[in-house]
């Protein structure tokens, strides 16, 4: 190249830079209108103290902000008074509650999950729909049920001395067991020999595979409940004193005609039959409050897993049949049907009972020490670890 042609050249070059960049042309779409069949439309919905006369959100929303007020009507109505300023929650009634709570932060996640882009932008510009959703969680994922309750008595104006939950007892609880009447301390009797009752009928059950036999003991557990029911007439502080003791005995008697009910099917269906197991209503069940971050089995899960934890407790003999209920619990797990199905084929034998429960015990310790990471598998993995220390 000459030195004119390099020349002519960088000079090409040099217009070049110089030449202005063409402009990048905006984005002039407008925005995707959101379809009329992704909202939903509610009058005069209901919401604290407040009536919020048109409420327009996206669809399913209405269904998950339902189910909401039921759970927080449901802690109002399960916070029992039981003196001035004193309140409690039974254990039972907490456990569902904690279902219910943590029902309710599922099924958020799913409808959320849920949404196509306009939806979630719909949310974003709505005030009333974003305060809403703030508030529900401030209530449900930040609080636990005693903690949600203390809010709703607060803003009642309520004085909240004690709040106690399950079987801790509050002050006029403790003071109510010095001032039973007779009444009471006939019935207090009662009731603390029915436990002696309840385990005479299991052992009578055991002794025969006859139907109308069966049916007769479940006849005397149910005039049992007759007479414990007395309770409901007695006075409100001898209520208070019985309270705990009633409810202990009145689950006794539910439990215990469910395994001759069970064992009636067995017979029936011709299927092999293992010894009731007696009850031991004077050993209440411990309790401990989930923390409010920590998720929560499934009521249907975690009763499953109690009932698979019973069965197994006394591997050398007299348990829990292997009944129906057994074999339903198993099913609510993964792998479940496969035990059911090794238990079955075990042939009758003088150790057919304790080789059954063997395979439920191994089917359970394989839970418990399971790699599994999901959070069905963590959970189960946690409440055997808590649980099974003495099986």
């Amino acid at each position: 190249m000459t030195p004119e042609q390099r020349a002519e050249a960088e000079k090409k070059i040099d217009e070049q830079k110089t030449e202005p960049s063409a402009p990048s042309i905006p984005d002039i779409r407008p925005p995707e209108k959101i379809k009329d069949s992704d909202l939903e439309t509610t009058l005069n919905v209901k919401f604290g103290n407040q009536t919020i006369p048109k409420l327009v959100a996206p669809t399913g929303f209405y269904n998950f902000f339902t189910d909401y007020r039921r759970y927080v009507e449901n802690v109002e109505f399960d916070t029992t008074l039981i003196n001035d300023g004193e309140y409690k929650i039974e254990k039972d009634k907490y456990r569902l509650l904690q279902n219910q709570k943590a029902q309710l932060l599922k099924d958020f996640d799913n409808w959320e999950q849920s949404l196509n882009r306009q939806q979630l932008q719909f949310i974003d510009n709505s005030q009333q729909i974003t305060s809403i959703i703030n508030e529900i969680m401030d209530n449900v994922d930040r609080l636990n049920p005693e903690d949600l309750s203390k809010k709703i008595l607060q803003s009642q104006n309520k004085n909240i001395k004690e709040f106690k939950i399950g079987d801790e007892e509050t002050s006029t609880e403790i003071q109510a067991k010095e001032l039973l009447s007779e009444e009471g301390k006939k019935l207090e009797q009662k009731l603390k020999m029915s436990k002696d009752i309840i385990n005479q009928i299991i052992v009578k059950a055991n002794k025969t595979v006859k139907e109308d036999e069966l049916t007769e003991l479940i006849n005397e557990l149910n005039l049992l409940k007759v007479e414990a029911n007395k309770y409901n007439t007695l006075s409100g502080i001898d209520k208070v004193a019985l309270e705990v003791l009633h409810s202990e005995v009145i689950d006794s008697i539910k439990e215990a005609s469910n395994e001759i009910e069970n064992k009636i099917k067995e017979v029936k269906q011709g299927l092999p039959i293992d010894p009731l197991q007696e009850l031991d209503p004077s050993a209440p069940v411990a309790f401990q409050p989930p923390s409010p971050e920590s998720e929560v089995l499934s009521s249907e899960q975690e009763k499953a897993l109690k009932s698979l934890i019973k069965y197994v407790q006394r591997i050398s003999g007299k348990g829990s049949s292997y009944s129906d209920r057994i074999r339903d619990a198993l099913k609510r797990f993964k792998g479940g049907d496969e035990v059911v199905q090794k238990a079955n084929q075990i042939k009758a034998s003088p150790d057919a009972a304790q080789n059954r429960k063997k395979v439920v015990k191994d089917f359970l310790e394989q839970l418990r020490e399971s790699k599994g990471t999901d959070k069905e598998d963590l959970l189960i993995k946690e409440f055997l670890a808590e649980n099974m220390t003495n099986v």
